[in-house]
């Protein structure tokens, strides 16, 4: 008897910890309930109004074996994934690997390439730059509703992805801007799909609980598949100096590998809610739910218990009265205005054309490696990258994610004063220059992950999660347009200064990253009257079989 108490002692002050006030007896409760109950059945409808008349089934023919549970525990289980999951889940890990420097990895080496080897100014390429970043910014939020929309998400992938890596190459015949222009435009619209179409299609395969885990395995194989990519271009580019275009040709071979990659996702592994990140881990709800015998059929009461909630999808308008959500746009907007200038302004630097604008490389030895000095950068801090994302699923679970933010952020500003005092003091040692490129890795690795992860965090129970990708893409592509020509028109009179500069954008994302709540606002269901009141009578029901 005295375990019955407790548990009616315990959902009591549950109860009250709520701020309801709770009936004493278990008369009082179901005369409080009585009224209730009536003007509740009325509003049930579909799944609601079968689990009410289920549970009042059981209650009637007192079947034992009454247990409470609720949706939160039920998926507290460990979660498998079938073999076609598993394998649809790898080849998008590979699909991420091959198309690292497809995307985003070309636009510093096409920085690097055309100051280096055809003359231009560092503003010029920044200008150039830009332009594929706005392509990147306006297409995105319609590549991510496109994704959050489309069933045929493999086949949309790798279309976008067949016609972008046919495009990347036309620089490989010419610098002429009449031709680049059109070129970045196209080539940046549909490279925004490679970031939604990531997330959203492994998101459909792994689901929500499992996101995490994968998409540190995407970002550490990006890392991976950039260093790889970037070793060989960067090797080709050395043995054919000074025709160093044919390093895009490398990158052309992995965006063919890529998309085959896709079209090998097995049919059928891809959940469109699930991609959508339309349906919650678990809402919490207390249920009744019986246990069949050995035996025994499932009944539809069951069936209908455990079925997960499902939520509406949010409109645009609510999206944009998300706070915490808009703080991440402006996050992120800052973060890229810091760093993607950076690592292209860095190579022309190493390269030896960083303090002499439209010299052009020649056949030196000293401009011959100044190339594949360029490339190293970029492989150091991928190598350093693939560890970090390797390791952050590990770290989250000591640490929470908004620490991890502040922390990767925080390495860019020493990077940034780093490189200028080192122009400054160390005559621009090229070996004391690399090394800041570990830093680098730390904070784009923690970047990478950051922007799938806590977007799908406050995307939770949205419906929305591939739209909010895209704008989280859109607002990068034009941080990093703008930053590019501003700063890179600012390098062509210092480069010192343009460095001062990232980093001063670099503190003002770590102030913004301390006022950020990484938790979701749609995926909470308040707790009414009603509900507490039937929680303490379950428990008391509860507490009654434990004894018998």
């Amino acid at each position: 008897m005295s375990v019955a108490v407790s548990s009616v002692a315990q959902g009591e002050q549950v109860a009250v910890a709520r701020g309801e006030q709770v009936a004493t007896t278990h008369e009082d409760v179901l005369a409080e309930e009585a009224p209730r109950q009536e003007v509740r059945e009325e509003e049930l409808t579909g799944d609601e109004k079968t689990g009410r008349e289920c549970e009042q089934k059981l209650q009637a023919s007192g079947t034992p074996g009454i247990v409470v549970t609720t949706d939160a525990t039920e998926d507290a289980g460990p979660v498998t994934l079938s073999t076609k999951a598993t394998l649809g889940a790898w080849l998008m890990v590979v699909f991420n690997c091959l198309l690292a420097n497809v995307g985003d990895g070309l636009g510093p080496i096409q920085a690097v390439y055309l100051v280096s080897a055809r003359g231009w100014s560092a503003g010029a390429a920044g200008f150039l730059w830009m332009l594929r970043e706005v392509a990147i910014m306006f297409a995105s939020p319609y590549v991510g509703n496109l994704f959050d929309l489309v069933h045929q998400k493999r086949l949309c992938l790798a279309g976008f992805m067949t016609v972008m890596t046919a495009v990347n190459l036309v620089i490989m015949f010419t610098d002429d801007i009449a031709i680049l222009i059109p070129r970045a435009l196209v080539g940046g619209a549909l490279g925004s799909a490679i970031k939604c179409g990531f997330s959203s299609i492994t998101l459909g395969i792994v689901g929500p609980r499992l996101f995490d885990e994968w998409a540190a395995k995407g970002e550490s194989a990006n890392h991976v598949g950039s260093v790889i990519a970037l070793l060989i271009a960067g090797i080709v580019a050395f043995l054919y100096f000074p025709d160093v275009y044919f390093l895009f040709a490398v990158f052309g071979a992995f965006g063919v590998v890529g998309v085959v990659s896709v079209l090998f996702v097995p049919n059928g592994v891809i959940d469109y809610n699930r991609a959508r990140n339309k349906e919650s881990k678990g809402s919490g709800k207390t249920t009744a739910r019986a246990v069949p015998s050995s035996g025994e059929a499932t009944s539809p009461c069951s069936v209908a218990s455990s079925s997960k909630r499902s939520v509406q999808t949010v409109t645009h308008v609510e999206l944009l009265r998300n706070k915490n959500l808009v703080l991440w746009h402006v996050i992120i907007f800052m973060w890229h205005m810091s760093n993607s200038p950076v690592l292209p302004l860095l190579g022309q630097v190493i390269s030896g054309t960083g303090t002499s604008v439209s010299r052009r490389l020649s056949a030196a030895s000293s401009d011959r490696e100044g190339m594949l000095w360029a490339c190293g950068l970029i492989v150091i801090c991928n190598l350093v990258s693939a560890v970090v994302a390797a390791c952050t699923n590990a770290m989250i679970n000591y640490v929470s994610w908004k620490v991890l933010l502040f922390s990767g952020f925080l390495c860019h500003v020493p990077r940034t004063v780093g490189i200028a005092l080192i122009m400054r003091f160390a005559n621009s040692n090229r070996i004391l220059l690399s090394v800041t490129q570990i830093l680098d890795g730390v904070s784009a690795a923690v970047n990478g992950m950051s922007c799938m992860v806590v977007t799908g965090i406050l995307t939770e129970g949205s419906g929305r999660f591939g739209v909010v990708t895209g704008s989280i893409n859109m607002v990068w592509a034009a941080a990093a347009g703008i930053s590019n020509i501003s700063i890179g028109f600012l390098a062509d009179q210092s480069y010192e200064a343009a460095f001062y500069t990232c980093g001063g954008f670099g503190v003002l994302t770590l102030i913004l990253v301390m006022m950020l709540k990484i938790e979701s606002i749609y995926d909470k269901e308040p707790l009414d009257r009603f509900s507490i009141s039937t929680g303490i009578r379950l428990a008391r029901k509860t507490s009654s079989h434990s004894l018998s």
